[in-house]
């Protein structure tokens, strides 16, 4: 499958760097997100927005460059989503208080362009083979 990373430069206080440069695990977020998806993608095109994304007929992995995602949340996304045959998506509940007290507050504190994030999904796919294969994050 191919990764396809959607930036965002957007400086996070008080660090003063893009999330993707911040240090998770001692490794920038970036190239913890590029480990933990080798043993599923080949390769990454970086792109600023959806409308860059190739139309090919291949699954992708699609996600942004500032989303901090676990080995065990991945891997059984894409297993799910695959055994599926259907689009999917990871995305939270508006009603979970995880989401609406801690992240999406944070979110907003950062920037008012960020405040349109909270409603997008956070992950979907469309198994390989069929008219729109993606993963999307």
């Amino acid at each position: 499958m191919k990764r396809i990373v959607i930036q965002d430069r957007t400086p996070i206080p008080p660090f003063g760097e893009p999330a993707r440069d911040l240090r998770i695990l001692n490794k920038p977020l970036w190239l913890l997100q590029r480990d933990l998806l080798s043993q599923h993608c080949r390769g990454a095109l970086e792109v600023d927005s959806l409308s860059e994304i190739p139309r090919d007929r291949e699954e992708l992995l699609v996600h942004r460059d500032n989303l901090f995602f676990n080995d065990l949340l991945i891997n059984s996304f894409i297993e799910q989503a695959r055994a599926s045959g259907h689009a999917c998506q990871i995305a939270f509940a508006r009603e979970d208080k995880s989401i609406t007290t801690h992240a999406l507050r944070l979110q907003e504190a950062s920037s008012s362009t960020h405040s349109a994030m909270s409603t997008s999904p956070i992950c979907s796919t469309i198994p390989m083979g069929s008219a729109k294969s993606r993963v999307r994050w």
